[in-house]
């Protein structure tokens, strides 16, 4: 399928009207990517309904269909966040059980077929691409889950804009390679940037204090051979050297 060639746009984004501010995170994303490598801005359409028998790139989750029996299998096929990239007719389909699914799946389409990478600058944004002038969907047809449930990092000091732990670049860095969650609460960033809908919280994995006592060596300890002072949540001295803390996190972030 033919997104771009020679200047001119031979597909649309096709996502439903009233979709989540991921989903047209994920379209934005889409059409802004293609813009930078080829030139060419895709036009999104925005539809009352989805039949299966759409034309350009398709956007949506798996309820957002009016009926599944052409994507029965892929339905089947998908987990969780994962997504499937389906060549069906005129169109192609990224589709996910989860808003957060379709976001992945965009960025992966064209990490597949137009060699787009993704990477953190020091305050935006930052993609690496090939200059092309023909963008075309070749490698379709495939589903990708991870074999993790939690894939997610700490972050640590402030952000770009001064907001303690995070600001925009990173969420939308964090969204286009696949990550699901952060080491903080940040429901409120999860609404603001619409990167993750209902993200994962490592709320079980941080909260272990009350396992100081019975796992002390799970902590680590001060000079003189006490537990750090600091046992407090997010705070807590946590030795991530320790084998069997190790397979407490692997625990918690596997299916």
């Amino acid at each position: 399928m033919i997104l771009v060639k020679n200047g001119k746009s031979f597909a649309d984004v096709c996502i439903v009207e009233n979709s989540s501010p991921t989903i047209c995170r994920a379209a934005q994303a889409f059409i802004e990517t293609v813009k930078v490598i080829s030139g060419v801005a895709l036009a999104l359409r925005k539809l009352p309904f989805l039949t299966g028998e759409e034309t350009g790139v398709v956007l949506a989750t798996f309820s957002q269909l009016s009926t599944a029996v052409v994507f029965e299998k892929w339905q089947r096929e998908c987990k969780d966040d994962g997504f499937c990239v389906v060549k069906n007719g005129k169109s192609v389909y990224v589709l996910s059980h989860a808003e957060r699914g379709v976001l992945y799946g965009a960025h992966d389409l064209l990490e597949k077929n137009a060699e787009a990478l993704w990477a953190r600058g020091e305050k935006t944004e930052q993609l690496a691409y090939l200059n092309a002038k023909t963008v075309a969907l070749q490698k379709v047809d495939y589903t990708e889950n991870s074999p993790f449930k939690v894939r997610a990092w700490n972050l640590c000091g402030v952000g770009a804009d001064g907001e303690a732990h995070a600001d925009e670049g990173t969420f939308l860095y964090t969204g286009a390679n696949k990550s699901n969650g952060v080491g903080h609460r940040f429901e409120e960033e999860w609404e603001k940037y619409g990167i993750f809908g209902s993200g994962i919280v490592l709320e079980e994995i941080a909260n272990i204090d009350h396992l100081a006592k019975s796992h002390p060596d799970w902590f680590m300890t001060a000079p003189d051979g006490g537990i750090m002072p600091a046992l407090n949540g997010w705070d807590s001295y946590l030795n991530y050297y320790n084998a069997d803390y190790a397979n407490v996190i692997v625990w918690y972030a596997m299916p």
